[in-house]
């Protein structure tokens, strides 16, 4: 089970606020004032994100809109951490967190160095997941030039 959390983007004041308050956020993204009045003004004013669960190469807690570098993957598979692939903006959709491509949305899972694990007759190596690739280098409010 993964920790549920969330940052808030202030609107008003141009900074990104790490202490929740009493809310829940709907299947829709509407924000709600858990005790079912009106959320206090300075929410009004806020976009909030919510922590995927994930934490990047370096440690870092990954929410959404965060802008993520990641290697180059070489032709073989292998993972090239000196050189920059791509940069891209963690998204939520269909109930998952991912990236959007050129041509379709990718899963966040799809992201995630696997190794070979025990061999399993008919089947044959597991997969064991092991880190994130990617690292976070800053979020769309905060550091929107790194996208272009």
């Amino acid at each position: 089970m993964r920790t549920i959390k969330f940052r808030a983007w202030d609107k008003v004041n141009k900074e990104m606020k790490y202490k929740s308050p009493n809310i829940l956020i709907g299947l829709t993204g509407d924000v709600f004032w858990q005790f079912g009045y009106e959320p206090p003004e300075y929410l009004k004013e806020t976009e909030m994100m919510q922590y995927t669960g994930l934490k990047d190469k370096n440690g870092k807690e990954i929410y959404e809109k965060d802008i993520i570098e990641f290697p180059y993957i070489t032709p073989m598979g292998d993972i090239d951490y000196k050189t920059v692939g791509e940069v891209r903006v963690v998204k939520f959709k269909n109930g998952v967190y991912g990236f959007d491509s050129k041509t379709s949305f990718m899963p966040i899972q799809d992201f995630i160095e696997t190794k070979q694990g025990e061999y399993i007759p008919n089947a044959g190596n597991k997969k064991l997941y092991k880190d994130f690739i990617g690292k976070i280098i800053g979020n769309i409010y905060e550091n929107n030039d790194l996208l272009t």
